[in-house]
């Protein structure tokens, strides 16, 4: 893990023009660019870092959290890595040993933020051997920032996704994003059922876009889409909102897909 400092106290003098359409020569001041290590550690990594900069009240320097490996017991095991940055060098707050790869950025709880009682939600996914079923990576977990507890129990996405009579899994499958406040907090993920094919490759063969109400734990609501494992922007205005996702490419219906009020 690098950071890369760009408020630096050197600078240099750069000199460009371009003769074709007669500009003079102008110089302009650029800042050479420092790099730190922040952490070593062993991949796969699949969420870009998560930074809380004011950090919680807890922690008197920002908080960088993300996903890698770390060997245990001989063995490489996925892990949530909790870093403070502090200016004398990183130090590790915690990490948590995780049941398979992350696959998308953490998304932050909308609930306390800035109270010491910070949390983030997350999910794994499935990798060809590593000796899981789809039936392992169904849940989202809520941890909190200043130690890695885990919040309640993890919540089951397939149980709020699937229907009557239906068979087979759904699964957590995009970023996580977060709608509402912190009085009537949503989260909005994809959910996907996979059939598995050779044992090894799982393909997918339905897709709901999912909003869950976060304080009750209830499926808020639910639209079947073309697969879509993508982010969900929210446009607003004085009255109305609108979620904004894409599909992918080469499914039948694939394209942009607009969800307003009261859809």
């Amino acid at each position: 893990m690098f950071a890369v400092d760009i408020f630096t106290d050197t600078t240099m003098q750069v000199a460009w023009g371009d003769e074709d359409y007669g500009e003079s020569e102008t110089s302009f001041v650029a800042t050479p660019l420092t790099l730190t290590t922040l952490l070593s550690y062993t991949g796969p990594s699949g969420a870009s870092p998560l930074v809380l900069s004011p950090a919680p009240p807890t922690h008197p320097h920002p908080i960088i959290l993300f996903d890698g490996g770390l060997e245990v017991g001989g063995n490489v095991v996925p892990h949530i890595i909790a870093v403070e940055d502090d200016p004398a060098g990183p130090e590790i707050l915690w990490t948590r040993p995780m049941s398979g790869v992350m696959a998308a950025s953490f998304a932050l709880d909308l609930r306390d933020i800035g109270t010491g009682k910070d949390s983030l939600w997350t999910f794994t996914r499935r990798t060809p051997n590593d000796g899981t079923t789809l039936a392992d990576h169904r849940f989202l977990y809520r941890f909190g920032i200043a130690n890695g507890t885990m919040i309640s129990g993890p919540l089951d996405l397939n149980a709020r996704v699937i229907g009557p009579n239906e068979q087979g899994i759904y699964v957590p499958a995009s970023a996580i994003s977060m709608a509402g406040d912190e009085n009537n907090p949503v989260l909005i993920v994809s959910a996907v059922k996979y059939v598995t094919f050779a044992g090894l490759i799982d393909i997918p063969v339905s897709t709901y876009v999912v909003a869950i109400n976060l304080e009750t734990g209830n499926l808020h609501w639910k639209i079947q889409t073309p697969y879509t494992t993508g982010q969900y922007p929210i446009t607003v205005d004085e009255t109305n909102g609108a979620l904004i996702f894409a599909t992918t490419h080469g499914y039948e219906g694939g394209g942009i897909r607009v969800v307003g009020e009261g859809q």
